[in-house]
């Protein structure tokens, strides 16, 4: 390799310097922007880690420690109750159900979806969303869930303001 495309590689990857912005007021104003930018920058990575700790800490709260205490000071019998807190928001507990089935389970889930009457909702899958819903309905109307579906319950806490 010759010496002169050597020299262009090297300049070529060598740094760039800042722009003078004593040199002209536009470049000032160039790199003024350029520093608000990376500022912003900065300031979304410290929000973006920030939120993950503060969500870490709301999931916890709503997950176990509010209805842990709730249960524990006999404000809800069967997860049913709720009281005010000092700035107004309402807390209950609400338990919600996650329903699902494992791929290898997909053909007994479409056969018992079928002879159950509900069959419509077979697309090429079944939407979580709507599955979900259907085992809820199934469960209040006391009716038996199938053991190849997976049911699991969970508990939060609600803030309503």
């Amino acid at each position: 390799m010759d010496d002169s495309l050597l020299n262009e590689m090297e300049a070529d990857a060598a740094p760039i310097d800042a722009p003078d912005p004593g040199a002209d007021p536009t470049m000032a104003r160039l790199v003024e922007f350029g520093n608000e930018l990376q500022d912003c920058r900065d300031e979304l990575d410290r929000i973006k880690e920030a939120e993950k700790e503060v969500r870490a800490r709301y999931d916890e709260l709503r997950m176990t420690i509010v209805p842990d205490l709730m249960r524990k000071v006999g404000i809800v019998a069967d997860d049913n109750g709720r009281f005010t807190n000092s700035k107004g928001g309402l807390i209950s507990l609400r338990t919600d159900i996650h329903a699902g089935y494992n791929k290898d389970a997909e053909g007994k889930v479409f056969t018992w979806l079928r002879a159950s009457d509900m069959g419509d909702v077979i697309k090429e899958t079944v939407h979580a969303s709507t599955f979900k819903s259907l085992i809820r309905e199934q469960i209040a109307e006391g009716k038996a869930v199938p053991e190849f579906v997976r049911v699991h319950y969970e508990t939060s806490a609600t803030l309503r303001r």
